[in-house]
Protein backbone atom coordinates (compact mmCIF):
# COMPACT_ATOMS: atom_id res chain seq x y z
CA UNK A 1 0.00 0.00 0.00
CA UNK A 2 1.31 3.45 -0.95
CA UNK A 3 1.35 6.17 1.70
CA UNK A 4 1.05 9.96 1.57
CA UNK A 5 1.67 12.24 4.55
CA UNK A 6 -0.37 15.44 4.75
CA UNK A 7 -0.10 18.48 7.02
CA UNK A 8 -3.23 20.66 7.31
CA UNK A 9 -4.73 23.36 9.56
CA UNK A 10 -8.50 23.00 9.99
CA UNK A 11 -10.89 20.03 9.78
CA UNK A 12 -13.36 19.88 6.90
CA UNK A 13 -15.88 17.51 5.28
CA UNK A 14 -13.61 17.22 2.23
CA UNK A 15 -10.68 15.42 3.86
CA UNK A 16 -12.54 12.27 5.03
CA UNK A 17 -13.86 11.84 1.50
CA UNK A 18 -10.32 12.09 0.13
CA UNK A 19 -9.08 9.53 2.68
CA UNK A 20 -11.88 7.10 1.78
CA UNK A 21 -11.36 7.44 -1.97
CA UNK A 22 -7.61 6.93 -1.72
CA UNK A 23 -8.01 3.91 0.56
CA UNK A 24 -10.20 2.30 -2.10
CA UNK A 25 -7.26 2.71 -4.49
CA UNK A 26 -4.80 1.21 -2.01
CA UNK A 27 -3.34 4.52 -0.84
CA UNK A 28 -3.09 5.40 2.86
CA UNK A 29 -3.33 9.13 3.56
CA UNK A 30 -1.85 10.10 6.93
CA UNK A 31 -3.38 13.50 7.80
CA UNK A 32 -1.93 15.54 10.66
CA UNK A 33 -3.02 18.90 12.06
CA UNK A 34 -0.21 21.46 12.15
CA UNK A 35 0.52 24.05 14.83
CA UNK A 36 1.57 26.82 12.45
CA UNK A 37 2.60 27.45 8.86
CA UNK A 38 6.23 27.68 9.96
CA UNK A 39 6.02 24.19 11.49
CA UNK A 40 4.14 22.97 8.41
CA UNK A 41 6.79 24.06 5.93
CA UNK A 42 9.68 23.01 8.15
CA UNK A 43 8.15 19.52 8.17
CA UNK A 44 7.59 19.64 4.40
CA UNK A 45 11.21 20.67 3.83
CA UNK A 46 12.43 17.89 6.13
CA UNK A 47 10.41 15.27 4.25
CA UNK A 48 8.07 14.65 7.19
CA UNK A 49 5.11 15.71 5.01
CA UNK A 50 4.65 14.95 1.34
CA UNK A 51 1.86 17.45 0.72
CA UNK A 52 0.22 20.31 2.60
CA UNK A 53 -3.06 22.20 2.60
CA UNK A 54 -2.02 25.81 3.03
CA UNK A 55 -2.52 29.43 2.03
CA UNK A 56 -1.21 30.17 -1.47
CA UNK A 57 0.68 33.09 0.02
CA UNK A 58 2.63 30.63 2.17
CA UNK A 59 3.77 29.00 -1.07
CA UNK A 60 5.01 32.40 -2.23
CA UNK A 61 6.70 33.11 1.09
CA UNK A 62 8.62 29.84 1.27
CA UNK A 63 9.32 29.70 -2.47
CA UNK A 64 10.63 33.25 -2.87
CA UNK A 65 11.37 34.69 0.59
CA UNK A 66 13.50 31.79 1.88
CA UNK A 67 11.84 31.77 5.31
CA UNK A 68 13.66 28.56 6.24
CA UNK A 69 17.08 29.85 5.19
CA UNK A 70 16.84 28.80 1.58
CA UNK A 71 14.01 28.82 -0.98
CA UNK A 72 11.82 25.73 -1.23
CA UNK A 73 11.02 24.57 -4.74
CA UNK A 74 7.26 24.22 -4.37
CA UNK A 75 4.41 23.26 -6.65
CA UNK A 76 0.68 23.80 -6.27
CA UNK A 77 -1.35 20.75 -7.28
CA UNK A 78 -4.79 22.36 -7.11
CA UNK A 79 -6.85 25.14 -5.62
CA UNK A 80 -9.16 24.13 -2.78
CA UNK A 81 -11.25 27.12 -1.74
CA UNK A 82 -11.87 30.85 -2.07
CA UNK A 83 -11.47 31.67 1.63
CA UNK A 84 -14.33 29.79 3.34
CA UNK A 85 -15.67 32.84 5.14
CA UNK A 86 -12.26 34.33 5.92
CA UNK A 87 -12.96 37.35 8.11
CA UNK A 88 -11.61 39.53 10.87
CA UNK A 89 -13.36 38.44 14.09
CA UNK A 90 -13.17 40.44 17.32
CA UNK A 91 -14.09 40.10 20.98
CA UNK A 92 -17.74 40.83 21.89
CA UNK A 93 -16.93 44.30 23.19
CA UNK A 94 -15.33 45.35 19.89
CA UNK A 95 -17.81 46.30 17.20
CA UNK A 96 -15.78 48.46 14.82
CA UNK A 97 -12.28 48.12 13.32
CA UNK A 98 -11.32 51.51 14.76
CA UNK A 99 -11.53 49.97 18.23
CA UNK A 100 -8.54 47.76 17.39
CA UNK A 101 -6.11 50.67 17.59
CA UNK A 102 -3.75 49.86 20.45
CA UNK A 103 -5.15 46.32 20.79
CA UNK A 104 -3.65 42.83 20.34
CA UNK A 105 -4.40 41.21 16.99
CA UNK A 106 -3.41 37.56 16.48
CA UNK A 107 -1.99 35.95 13.35
CA UNK A 108 -0.49 32.59 12.45
CA UNK A 109 2.81 34.22 11.49
CA UNK A 110 3.39 37.88 10.71
CA UNK A 111 5.09 37.54 7.35
CA UNK A 112 2.65 35.47 5.28
CA UNK A 113 -0.73 33.88 4.78
CA UNK A 114 -3.90 35.36 6.19
CA UNK A 115 -1.90 38.01 8.08
CA UNK A 116 -1.38 39.90 4.83
CA UNK A 117 -5.11 39.83 4.09
CA UNK A 118 -5.70 41.19 7.59
CA UNK A 119 -3.19 44.01 7.12
CA UNK A 120 -4.96 44.82 3.86
CA UNK A 121 -8.40 44.81 5.48
CA UNK A 122 -7.32 47.14 8.28
CA UNK A 123 -5.60 49.43 5.80
CA UNK A 124 -8.90 49.84 3.93
CA UNK A 125 -10.39 50.93 7.26
CA UNK A 126 -7.64 53.54 7.63
CA UNK A 127 -5.71 51.65 10.32
CA UNK A 128 -1.93 51.54 9.91
CA UNK A 129 0.24 48.54 10.73
CA UNK A 130 1.92 50.44 13.61
CA UNK A 131 -1.40 51.25 15.29
CA UNK A 132 -2.04 47.77 16.70
CA UNK A 133 0.04 45.02 18.30
CA UNK A 134 0.53 41.76 16.41
CA UNK A 135 0.98 38.47 18.26
CA UNK A 136 1.78 35.15 16.55
CA UNK A 137 -0.45 32.36 17.89
CA UNK A 138 -0.33 29.72 15.16
CA UNK A 139 -3.05 27.91 13.24
CA UNK A 140 -6.68 28.99 12.89
CA UNK A 141 -8.27 26.70 15.54
CA UNK A 142 -5.67 27.83 18.09
CA UNK A 143 -6.38 31.49 17.32
CA UNK A 144 -10.11 30.96 17.72
CA UNK A 145 -9.51 29.49 21.17
CA UNK A 146 -7.21 32.40 22.02
CA UNK A 147 -9.83 34.92 20.92
CA UNK A 148 -12.49 33.33 23.12
CA UNK A 149 -10.06 33.19 26.05
CA UNK A 150 -9.19 36.87 25.73
CA UNK A 151 -5.57 36.23 24.74
CA UNK A 152 -6.10 38.55 21.78
CA UNK A 153 -8.69 41.11 20.77
CA UNK A 154 -9.13 40.08 17.14
CA UNK A 155 -7.90 37.57 14.59
CA UNK A 156 -8.56 36.19 11.11
CA UNK A 157 -10.80 33.10 11.12
CA UNK A 158 -12.43 30.91 8.49
CA UNK A 159 -13.40 27.30 7.72
CA UNK A 160 -16.08 27.11 10.41
CA UNK A 161 -13.88 28.57 13.13
CA UNK A 162 -15.43 31.95 12.29
CA UNK A 163 -18.91 30.54 12.85
CA UNK A 164 -17.89 29.01 16.19
CA UNK A 165 -16.51 32.38 17.28
CA UNK A 166 -19.73 34.15 16.30
CA UNK A 167 -21.77 31.58 18.22
CA UNK A 168 -19.65 32.46 21.27
CA UNK A 169 -20.51 36.14 20.90
CA UNK A 170 -17.62 37.47 18.84
CA UNK A 171 -18.22 40.04 16.11
CA UNK A 172 -17.38 39.67 12.42
CA UNK A 173 -15.86 43.06 11.63
CA UNK A 174 -14.72 42.62 8.03
CA UNK A 175 -14.98 39.90 5.40
CA UNK A 176 -12.09 39.42 2.97
CA UNK A 177 -14.20 38.93 -0.16
CA UNK A 178 -15.98 42.22 0.51
CA UNK A 179 -12.68 44.05 0.01
CA UNK A 180 -10.48 41.65 -1.98
CA UNK A 181 -12.50 39.67 -4.50
CA UNK A 182 -11.85 37.21 -6.00
CA UNK A 183 -9.64 35.59 -3.36
CA UNK A 184 -7.83 32.25 -3.17
CA UNK A 185 -7.97 30.79 0.32
CA UNK A 186 -6.10 27.49 0.28
CA UNK A 187 -4.28 25.14 -2.06
CA UNK A 188 -2.80 21.65 -2.06
CA UNK A 189 0.96 21.97 -2.48
CA UNK A 190 4.10 19.84 -2.46
CA UNK A 191 7.80 20.03 -3.26
CA UNK A 192 9.03 19.61 -6.81
CA UNK A 193 11.29 16.76 -5.69
CA UNK A 194 8.37 14.77 -4.24
CA UNK A 195 6.21 15.49 -7.29
CA UNK A 196 8.90 14.36 -9.72
CA UNK A 197 9.47 11.15 -7.75
CA UNK A 198 5.76 10.36 -7.24
CA UNK A 199 3.98 11.82 -10.24
CA UNK A 200 1.51 8.95 -10.60
CA UNK A 201 0.68 9.04 -6.90
CA UNK A 202 0.25 12.81 -7.08
CA UNK A 203 -2.22 12.42 -9.95
CA UNK A 204 -4.26 9.94 -7.90
CA UNK A 205 -4.20 12.27 -4.90
CA UNK A 206 -5.26 15.30 -6.93
CA UNK A 207 -8.00 13.34 -8.71
CA UNK A 208 -9.38 12.09 -5.38
CA UNK A 209 -9.28 15.62 -3.99
CA UNK A 210 -11.12 17.20 -6.92
CA UNK A 211 -13.74 14.45 -6.78
CA UNK A 212 -14.19 15.14 -3.04
CA UNK A 213 -14.57 18.85 -3.79
CA UNK A 214 -17.21 18.12 -6.42
CA UNK A 215 -19.14 15.75 -4.16
CA UNK A 216 -19.04 18.21 -1.25
CA UNK A 217 -20.54 20.97 -3.39
CA UNK A 218 -23.09 18.72 -5.12
CA UNK A 219 -26.57 19.42 -3.67
CA UNK A 220 -27.47 15.73 -4.08
CA UNK A 221 -25.08 14.98 -1.19
CA UNK A 222 -26.08 17.89 1.02
CA UNK A 223 -27.33 15.73 3.90
CA UNK A 224 -24.22 13.56 3.80
CA UNK A 225 -22.00 16.65 3.78
CA UNK A 226 -23.77 18.21 6.74
CA UNK A 227 -23.36 14.95 8.67
CA UNK A 228 -19.62 15.07 7.91
CA UNK A 229 -19.43 18.71 9.01
CA UNK A 230 -21.05 17.82 12.32
CA UNK A 231 -18.84 14.77 12.87
CA UNK A 232 -15.53 16.26 11.77
CA UNK A 233 -15.88 19.81 13.05
CA UNK A 234 -18.12 19.57 16.09
CA UNK A 235 -20.52 22.24 14.83
CA UNK A 236 -24.09 22.50 16.04
CA UNK A 237 -26.84 21.73 13.49
CA UNK A 238 -27.41 25.45 12.95
CA UNK A 239 -23.70 26.15 12.52
CA UNK A 240 -23.28 23.13 10.26
CA UNK A 241 -25.97 24.45 7.93
CA UNK A 242 -24.34 27.89 7.92
CA UNK A 243 -20.98 26.37 7.06
CA UNK A 244 -22.53 24.27 4.30
CA UNK A 245 -23.80 27.48 2.72
CA UNK A 246 -20.25 28.83 2.86
CA UNK A 247 -18.85 25.71 1.21
CA UNK A 248 -21.15 26.02 -1.81
CA UNK A 249 -20.94 29.81 -2.09
CA UNK A 250 -19.49 30.97 -5.41
CA UNK A 251 -17.66 33.92 -3.83
CA UNK A 252 -15.85 32.21 -0.98
CA UNK A 253 -16.63 28.50 -1.09
CA UNK A 254 -14.90 25.41 -2.43
CA UNK A 255 -13.44 25.20 -5.95
CA UNK A 256 -15.13 22.09 -7.41
CA UNK A 257 -12.68 21.57 -10.28
CA UNK A 258 -9.55 22.56 -8.35
CA UNK A 259 -8.57 25.10 -10.98
CA UNK A 260 -6.96 28.35 -9.87
CA UNK A 261 -8.69 31.51 -10.99
CA UNK A 262 -6.01 33.85 -12.32
CA UNK A 263 -7.73 36.94 -10.90
CA UNK A 264 -7.89 35.33 -7.45
CA UNK A 265 -4.20 34.48 -7.73
CA UNK A 266 -3.49 38.09 -8.69
CA UNK A 267 -5.27 39.23 -5.52
CA UNK A 268 -3.01 37.06 -3.34
CA UNK A 269 0.10 38.30 -5.13
CA UNK A 270 -1.00 41.93 -4.83
CA UNK A 271 -1.46 41.54 -1.06
CA UNK A 272 2.04 40.06 -0.79
CA UNK A 273 3.58 42.89 -2.77
CA UNK A 274 1.75 45.52 -0.71
CA UNK A 275 1.85 44.08 2.80
CA UNK A 276 4.44 41.29 2.79
CA UNK A 277 8.08 41.02 1.84
CA UNK A 278 7.39 41.70 -1.82
CA UNK A 279 10.97 42.78 -2.42
CA UNK A 280 12.08 39.17 -1.88
CA UNK A 281 10.37 38.22 -5.11
CA UNK A 282 12.81 40.29 -7.13
CA UNK A 283 11.70 40.94 -10.69
CA UNK A 284 9.07 38.17 -10.59
CA UNK A 285 6.00 40.27 -9.88
CA UNK A 286 3.89 39.59 -12.97
CA UNK A 287 1.00 37.41 -11.85
CA UNK A 288 1.02 34.87 -14.69
CA UNK A 289 4.81 34.45 -14.46
CA UNK A 290 4.70 33.82 -10.72
CA UNK A 291 1.80 31.38 -11.06
CA UNK A 292 3.68 29.45 -13.75
CA UNK A 293 6.70 29.23 -11.43
CA UNK A 294 4.73 27.42 -8.71
CA UNK A 295 2.39 25.20 -10.74
CA UNK A 296 2.70 22.19 -13.02
CA UNK A 297 0.78 21.86 -16.28
CA UNK A 298 -0.45 18.37 -15.35
CA UNK A 299 -2.30 19.70 -12.30
CA UNK A 300 -5.09 19.85 -11.48
CA UNK A 301 -5.94 16.72 -13.51
CA UNK A 302 -8.76 16.74 -16.01
CA UNK A 303 -12.12 15.56 -14.62
CA UNK A 304 -12.69 11.83 -14.87
CA UNK A 305 -16.37 12.22 -15.66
Amino acid sequence: MSEVRLGYFSPSPVLPRVITALAADGILLHAERVASSLAQFAALAAGEYDVVVTSPDNVLAYRFAARLGQPLDLRILLGIDRGLGLSLLARPEIRDPSQLIGRRVAVDVTHSGFALAMFGLLATAGIRRDEFDVVELGATPRRRSALLAGECDATMLNAGQDILAEEAGCNRLMRVVDRFEPYLGSVLATTTSWLDAHRGLARQLAAAWTEALRRTTDPRYRSETIDLITAEMGLSPTAANLFYRTLVNDREGLIPDGRIDTDAWATVLRLRLQYGSGASMGAETESATVLAAVTDREFPPNPTS
